[in-house]
């Protein structure tokens, strides 16, 4: 077996403890007493007969109730999901006016070395008149009149 924490650990091995702490988290909340000699195995199987239990009850119950508490529990996830998403908006929008703030009070950034060259604008073209030419006038005309 690997060292705790070494190099050579498998991936599997680097989540376990991980995945304990998640377990352990989880069988707490299901109102069971975790010791440190807790098996992650025994805790897993306690949960799921726990699990089965809650199952045959929830059957046994009225279908509008259970219905109607799922709406309501649905209803509140998606309250805490909005309520989540919201603070973490005006938690990134107060960090990006910290940043505003930070470069507008900043000093302005002298610049340094060889000053940019100036450029002018580019010559106006001038308009050009086009004057009719005379002999192709006079050639146009000797055209028609032959054709």
């Amino acid at each position: 077996m690997a060292g705790a924490g070494g190099a050579s650990a498998t991936p599997m091995e680097a989540i376990l403890p991980e995945l304990r702490n998640h377990i352990v988290e989880v069988y707490e909340r299901c109102k069971f007493k975790a010791t440190a000699s807790s098996d992650t195995i025994s805790m897993l199987t306690q949960l799921e007969g726990k699990l089965e239990s809650l199952i045959v009850q929830l059957s046994a119950m009225d279908p509008e109730y259970v219905a109607a508490k799922e709406k309501e529990k649905e209803k509140d996830r998606r309250v805490r999901v909005r309520e989540a998403r919201l603070r973490a908006q005006q938690e990134a929008h107060e960090v990006r006016l910290k940043k505003m703030l930070e470069r507008a009070q900043a000093p302005v950034k002298k610049r340094e070395g060889k000053p940019e060259m100036f450029r002018s604008a580019p010559f106006a073209k001038k308009a050009v008149e086009e004057r009719p030419d005379p002999t192709l006038e006079q050639e146009r005309e000797d055209l028609k009149y032959w054709m």
